[in-house]
């Protein structure tokens, strides 16, 4: 039988729902971490449970009773739940630790489970076959193999104990499970004051000054360079001119349509609402199980840029509540992007502000975001909105509204007063409005 000592040093600093021991990573990309969390709830299929569920953080004495109920044996289930900055899939392996004071098992057999989200099944993981009965209190142990099997998109995580018998109950002073998992390569921000070009309407050789591309997700970045992976985050893609309606194109209104309808935002009468300046549907994140099921969605396109070779994300549409009809609110995008914000962190990468620089003029770095894009901001004199990223601020303005200002008996262009107050430690691009790429006609491109 195991020492007690293990289990009292992996519960000693733990608290309810977000405790957390981690072993510190290595530097490279695949290092693994062991994260602890205590149960957050407590749930009795069968029987009784005396005792709340915070007697469960830490090995004092103070322990639950799980007992029968007249005829009917014990059972019921612990939940867990890990910290936004574990991605379940990252999780390789799960440790049920458990202190444990009952019968031995040939007395009255107690079974440890954990729920497999994946088969939707229970799955044992250990018995009381190390308790040693009676008045002692004996650490059990088990661990599971493929641990991201039993860790859903949410990253919940169940542990169940049921008795062979009602004859006798158990008492339970701690139990913890202990998350082995993967850590992705540390976040690189862009380089400040580097030379940006935007290319979010085609890939294109960028020029030898180029330090930073922006190019949209379904593209391949650029060899050498910092590359940012635009993402659509709160609105569809556009409808395409003659595409199939039996198989729309990924990621379209009509493939949101087919796929995951109650994730588009409908008004009283069931009509999507959409965004007529640039015919894109707006997604529904008024709930939480609308945002976890959104997220579960565009999970995979976040690593997809993190796989493709993208160094961060720049997720577009933060203030698409803003033409919700006022069926959002800031607050649930906001709850929205406090789960965008971890994953994409998970995945080695940076993420931008872009734009909505109303919505968060002050606490836009406190909700995570690494740096800023920011689109016409000399235009419309928003650019000290984004003074807490300092010089990590990404400036495009466009031709067509670049018009002449006269300050002090001077004449500048928007763009050449954007360059003039600031070029010097931020970076500054004018660009045509459709981003066409270069060589094609109407293309327009100038930085300082």
């Amino acid at each position: 039988m195991t020492s007690l000592r293990p289990l009292a040093v992996l519960l000693a600093t733990l608290v309810v729902s977000t405790a957390v021991v981690a072993t510190p990573a290595a530097a490279d990309s695949n290092a693994a971490v062991a994260t602890s969390v205590a149960p957050t709830s407590l749930t009795t299929s069968s029987g009784k449970t005396t005792g709340a569920v915070t007697r469960l953080a830490a090995i004092d004495g103070d322990a639950i009773t799980l007992a029968p109920r007249g005829s009917k044996n014990y059972s019921g289930f612990r939940t867990y739940r890990l910290p936004t900055t574990v991605e379940p899939t990252s999780v390789t392996s799960l440790t049920v630790e458990a202190t444990y004071r009952g019968q031995k098992r040939s007395v009255q057999k107690w079974t440890w489970l954990a729920y497999n989200w994946s088969t939707k099944k229970w799955f044992t993981v250990g018995t009381n076959s190390a308790a040693q009965g009676g008045a002692t209190w004996s650490h059990l142990s088990f661990t599971i193999a493929a641990g991201d099997r039993f860790v859903s998109s949410a990253g919940t995580v169940r542990v169940s104990s049921v008795a062979s018998n009602a004859k006798h109950s158990a008492k339970l002073d701690a139990e913890a499970v202990s998350v082995e998992h993967t850590v992705p390569p540390p976040v690189v921000l862009p380089p400040a004051n580097g030379t940006l070009d935007y290319q979010l309407g085609g890939a294109y050789a960028p020029a030898s000054d180029v330090d930073i591309v922006s190019r949209d997700r379904l593209e391949t970045p650029a060899a050498g360079l910092y590359n940012i992976c635009y993402v659509n985050v709160l609105q569809t893609q556009p409808d395409q001119p003659g595409q199939s309606k039996t198989s729309p194109p990924y990621g379209t209104t009509a493939w949101w349509k087919k796929h995951h309808p109650s994730l588009l935002l409908k008004n009283s009468k069931g009509t999507v609402i959409v965004d007529t300046d640039w015919n894109e549907a707006l997604f529904d994140v008024r709930t939480s199980a609308k945002r976890t099921a959104l997220l579960s969605v565009q999970k995979a396109w976040f690593a997809a840029c993190a796989t493709d070779g993208f160094d961060a994300v720049e997720p577009d549409n933060l203030d698409s509540h803003l033409r919700s009809k006022g069926l959002i609110t800031a607050a649930q995008t906001k709850a929205y992007l406090a789960l965008v914000i971890p994953f994409v962190h998970t995945r080695g990468l940076a993420i931008a502000q872009k734009n909505a620089s109303d919505i968060y003029r002050s606490n836009g770095p406190a909700l995570g975001f690494d740096f800023a894009i920011a689109e016409e901001c000399e235009r419309y004199t928003e650019c000290d909105a984004y003074g807490a990223y300092g010089e990590l601020l990404y400036e495009i303005e466009y031709t067509d509204e670049n018009p002449s200002v006269t300050r002090g008996g001077v004449t500048k262009s928007t763009f050449e007063w954007a360059c003039a107050d600031r070029g010097d430690i931020h970076s500054i691009i004018l660009r045509d409005r459709d981003v066409v790429v270069a060589g094609a006609d109407g293309y327009e491109y100038l930085s300082c």
